[in-house]
């Protein structure tokens, strides 16, 4: 019976090795350790054994199990130390891997692959569903280690990690939201390219070459001010309506948003904008390019045939080869900083019937103005190097014309956009007037007059105004004012109640929230906080003469006084202003002295 015992056991041992390799295809290296090439038939739970043929496997190949379909888990034994690139590609039903302890180099949690310490996430499982925080170990976010998880709804990363890897979220379909913190310094090659359900994303360090291709529902994309690189073909094919690129960037990469057909407004604060960066952008209507922009490369708007407004900046030098060929200009001004243009500039521009000079004469290339039948090149009088009117210039007629500056003025609580621009004679501008937040606009004037037929109430936040047949420069000027709350028996600031949580106004200003006895308008007289019981309107008294309370500015402070409260109190002092916040009685009675502290608005 012991010795049937013993055969049993070793042919258990034998059918266990046999049934870890039987799915497995190797090769022996050079130095006598075995290296996983690949897979064959359909395996559903996989070991990475030790050892095969007593030497010990080291490697697994790369794409060693690419598109095993079938696979669900698998274990990583003791002696891996290498795990090439894809070796785990489109396993979709995989939702385990798990890790010998005995590994030097990697270990898991939760079923997904790590490096030994935990700081770098290698391989998150394609068959996992759900959302996924990455823990806050984590610094480095691995080579393709989210790639192609179609269940993954969400991703969570820490202000820890500082890089993403090449391709590390390609082809995940079921993202939809993605927040990148700006600790995240450098961004892979194809980060989330593809993902094809993604529609948010926040940003605020480099944006790696293709880091969003094709992510076609892409539409909300917000660009932090610690991004300072857009790589080429970042936003590829995107569904982006409108896009706004910080000061902060200092290049955006060749076709950085080509052919995102959804484009319609489009501002650059500074920085290099790449070879058809825009290119084939065809819905695209408005651009403007911010002073500290210096160069467009070949092409950068070209096909981008809805393309009718685009302002520049003074501090652009040149317009390239092809920059807005084939697109829908009407006219544009170009500033005296320009100082030489490309061949084909306004290649097939047939609508544009005139371009507007600020400066002097600058150089340009071959056929700049390539088809352009009706455009007439304007420059101002005293402006240098140009031909006499109406002589041709780069093979089109000149004639002189006027401009006029016009100056938009915002003050304290709001803008007004353009801050400054030149416009030719005759022509119109729209202002774009924004308050701050908590405020409104109060008054718009326009040379010092007041704007006739535009009213101004509590909530009038924005509002456009266009100056028409421009034929002097001037100012226009938007003043703004605190939103109040117009139904309390004060006017108490939005801001005041937003500090507290209050933010149904009117109605919030009228009710005791902390059950006190005093509602939030009578709180704001106050200057005590409304959501607090404890806070409330107080006096001390130092010695029989001195009383001190907390002043706050915009009050009027009264002191009341009596030494017989059934004869009632009498004024002392009713005129005391902000910072003041103490009154000495000069002759108070040596027995008893009664106060009162009464508080209004200024």
């Amino acid at each position: 019976m012991k010795q049937k015992l013993i055969l049993l056991t070793i042919f258990l041992t034998a059918f266990s090795a046999f049934s870890q390799t039987q799915y497995l295809t190797w090769a022996t290296n050079a130095d006598n350790t075995i290296n996983i090439t690949g897979y064959q038939s359909t395996p559903i739970s996989l070991t990475i054994p030790d050892t095969i043929d007593d030497l010990p496997v080291t490697s697994l190949e790369v794409y060693a199990f690419g598109s095993c379909y079938s696979l669900t888990s698998i274990a990583i034994g003791s002696n891996v130390t290498t795990i090439g690139g894809d070796a785990f590609y489109e396993c979709n039903n995989l939702t385990e891997i798990a890790v010998n302890e005995g590994n030097t180099l990697y270990s898991s949690l939760d079923g997904v692959l790590f490096n030994k310490d935990q700081t770098v996430i290698s391989v998150y499982p394609g068959g996992k569903t759900g959302s996924y925080t990455i823990p806050n170990s984590v610094t480095s976010i691995g080579y393709s280690a989210f790639q192609t998880c179609p269940g993954l709804t969400g991703i969570t990363i820490p202000e820890n990690v500082t890089t993403m890897g090449d391709w590390a979220f390609y082809e995940c379909p079921g993202l939809t939201s993605v927040t990148i913190p700006n600790s995240v310094t450098a961004m892979g090659e194809n980060a989330f390219c593809n993902c094809t359900g993604l529609t948010s994303i926040t940003i605020d360090g480099t944006i790696g070459n293709s880091a969003f291709y094709n992510c076609n529902n892409l539409i909300d994309v917000t660009i932090g001010s610690g991004t300072t690189t857009i790589g080429d073909w970042a936003f590829y094919r995107c569904g982006l309506t409108s896009i706004t690129i910080p000061g902060s960037v200092t290049s955006v990469g060749g076709s950085a948003f080509y052919q995102c057909t959804n484009l319609i407004d489009v501002t650059i604060d500074s920085g290099t904008i790449g070879g058809y960066a825009f290119g084939y952008c065809t819905s695209l209507t408005h651009v403007e390019i911010g002073s500290s922009v210096t160069t467009m490369e070949d092409y950068a708007f070209s096909d981008c045939t809805s393309l009718i407004d685009v302002t520049i900046s003074d501090g652009l030098t040149c317009i390239n080869r092809g920059t807005f060929a084939y697109t829908g200009l009407i006219g544009i001004t170009i500033p005296s900083s320009v100082t030489n243009i490309g061949e084909y500039a306004f290649n097939h521009c047939t609508q544009l019937t005139g371009i507007y000079f600020l400066g002097n004469a600058p150089g340009y290339g071959d056929r700049v103005f390539n088809y352009d039948e009706y455009t007439t090149v304007y420059r101002l009088p005293e402006a240098a190097d140009w031909p006499m009117v109406p002589d041709l210039w780069a093979g089109r007629p000149t004639a002189l014309w006027f401009s006029y500056l016009l100056a938009g003025n915002g003050g304290i609580g709001g803008t007004v956009s353009p801050a400054s621009t030149n416009v030719p004679s005759g022509d119109s501008v729209n202002f774009v007037i924004t308050a701050s937040n908590f405020y409104r606009i109060a008054t718009l004037t326009t040379n010092g007059t007041a704007v006739v037929g535009m009213s101004f109430g509590n909530n009038s936040t924005t509002t456009n105004f266009i100056w028409s047949n421009v034929q002097t420069s001037g100012v226009l000027a938007a003043t703004f004012t605190a939103q109040v709350t117009t139904e309390a028996p004060v006017d108490v600031p939005y801001e005041w109640l937003a500090k507290y949580g209050l933010t149904n106004y009117n109605t919030d200003a009228d009710l005791d929230q902390d059950m006190d006895g005093l509602k939030a308008w009578q709180e704001y007289i106050a200057g005590t906080d409304p959501t607090n019981t404890t806070s409330c309107f107080k006096a001390t008294q130092n010695a029989r003469n001195i009383i001190n309370w907390s002043a706050v500015s915009g009050r009027v402070y009264s002191v009341c006084w009596s030494t017989n409260l059934v004869k009632g109190l009498q004024p002392l002092e009713t005129n005391i202003l902000y910072p003041q916040g103490s009154y000495t009685n000069a002759t108070p009675d040596p027995r008893v002295n009664y106060y009162q502290i009464k508080v209004r608005m200024q």
